[in-house]
């Protein structure tokens, strides 16, 4: 910096000595902002800023091209938008940068079938050219080098409040250049207080989670505030304007419309932005009726699919899709993984006793002493009526606390809830001499799964009665014993 001489000087305060700086043979002075408070400014209210850039982002033909006409012309007409939202300030006017359309029957057809008021609509894509032979040509709008002649236009008519450009990268030569140019357009636009619109192709779809997955070949982080339009899967000739990003403001909620000859007719509603797609899928509807009766397997879910013609990806899709739960059971060999509805995993996952507001349960036990644990109750308070007396030998070898809960006329039971059974089932299960032959199960539980097996406290010593402790599968069964005679007989070999 020099302190002595400025080239600023007159046209900046006096400490811009401080900020000055020599560049070879420029000289440059650092603009400080501090203390600065504003609010932002709208021109739609909660969803398009003035003094910044919104880009509408879409494939071909998702509607971006009817979009922004029509919001140019409820601004030029002072209609209100398309919710309903009354114009801000009246008497505005539109400028539009259109290069693919032709300008009168097209751009000015379409404008017209949207009720535009001609005379606050101005279109400007080109310059009339006259070269040092005097020669006169046509020269397209090229950005970033013609944003001072829009910059001029907007100072000389200050009742211009919203710029379209459509599509953006019609004015700009590379991919570099548009993403510099996003930058200027927003000081341009924070420059004349005006709203900026620019359309811009992008691949846009649903993904797994049924929200909305926009890929854009385009570095497009300098604006700040982004729409898109995209077909309603579920119906083609709906065509759905959803927010994706806004930095000023909560995610408003998107609109739908159906395109027309020229124009586009709003539907009545809203979208939820995190949620688009309401509906289910078929392959969900289909997944969310099977897990509501009970839960089941994974693999025999996937298996159940491929029958009614799913694929293995639109299973694991739907079982997003409906927030479904999944559990394993078993830690061993053979154990598996359980799909479930939201409903049956909260049930499990539940407390089974009753708590008052002082936080102890209807048997006046604390709740440590009644199983319970991180807030899940593990216990269950049951009438002592509905327990035999408990004897000293029913107490050897159990916890104290259950001798302390003895005396009590509401007894605590110790030990996990469950429901009644059903009767018990036979399976094959091997002998004392060796030979298979027909066992009684442990029964299954109605209504819920069973809760997972932990094992025996024999069976880290011994691998037949951990087979015997696991749960039905006698085709496991035979399967282990015949591996270790294999092996054994190996052995002796």
């Amino acid at each position: 910096s020099d302190r002595e001489t400025s080239p600023f000087e007159g046209l900046a305060p006096d400490d811009s000595r401080e900020v000055t700086f020599h560049v070879g043979a420029r000289c440059d002075r650092a603009l400080l902002h501090s203390g600065l408070c504003g609010e932002i400014d709208w021109l739609w209210a909660g969803r398009i800023p003035n003094g910044r850039v919104t880009l509408i982002e879409g494939p071909a033909g998702a509607g971006k091209s009817l979009v922004a006409p029509d919001l140019a012309a409820r601004l030029s007409d002072d209609r209100p938008w398309p919710d309903g939202t009354p114009q801000a300030r009246r008497g505005s006017k539109a400028l539009i940068l259109c290069r693919q359309d032709d300008p009168a029957d097209v751009v000015g057809a379409r404008l017209k079938a949207m009720g535009a008021n001609s005379q606050q609509c101005v279109q400007f894509h080109e310059f009339e050219t006259i070269d040092h032979e005097d020669r006169l040509d046509i020269r397209p709008l090229a950005l970033p080098l013609d944003l001072p002649a829009v910059g001029h236009l907007l100072r000389r008519d200050p009742s211009i409040r919203l710029l379209v450009i459509d599509a953006l990268s019609d004015f700009c030569a590379g991919k570099g250049e548009l993403a510099e140019v996003l930058h200027q357009l927003n000081r341009l636009a924070s420059e004349h207080r005006v709203a900026i619109i620019a359309t811009l192709r992008a691949d846009v779809r649903f993904d797994r989670l049924a929200q909305v997955a926009v890929k854009s070949p385009f570095d497009t982080s300098a604006a700040r505030c982004r729409w898109c339009c995209v077909r309603d899967p579920e119906d083609r000739r709906r065509l759905m304007f959803l927010p994706t990003q806004m930095n000023y403001a909560e995610l408003p909620t998107g609109l739908a419309f159906r395109p027309g000859q020229n124009r586009l007719d709003w539907l009545e509603g809203s979208i939820d932005p995190y949620d688009p797609i309401r509906k289910l899928s078929d392959c969900g509807q289909w997944l969310s009726e099977l897990l509501a009766e009970k839960a089941e397997h994974s693999k025999i879910v996937i298996g159940l699919g491929k029958e009614y013609g799913f694929s293995e990806g639109q299973v694991r899709r739907a079982f997003t899709e409906i927030g479904a739960k999944r559990e394993r059971e078993g830690y061993q060999e053979g154990s598996s993984v359980v799909w479930m509805s939201k409903e049956e995993f909260a049930m499990r996952h539940a407390g089974f006793g009753k708590r008052d507001e002082g936080g102890d349960d209807e048997c006046g036990i604390r709740n440590a002493e009644c199983g319970m644990v991180d807030g899940v109750q593990f216990g269950e308070c049951r009438p002592a009526a509905e327990f035999a007396p408990i004897t000293d030998a029913d107490l050897a070898g159990e916890a104290p606390e259950a001798a302390a809960m003895g005396g009590n006329e509401v007894q605590c039971e110790i030990r996990p809830a469950r429901p009644a059974t059903a009767p018990a089932a036979e399976v094959d299960r091997p002998n004392g001499d060796g030979q298979v032959g027909r066992a009684a199960s442990p029964g299954r539980i109605l209504g819920v799964e069973e809760l997972p097996w932990m094992g025996s406290p024999s069976s880290r010593l011994n691998p037949i009665s951990m087979l015997l402790d696991r749960p039905n599968n006698p085709n496991q069964l035979l399967r282990s014993m015949k591996s270790m005679q294999s092996r054994e007989s190996r052995k002796l070999g």
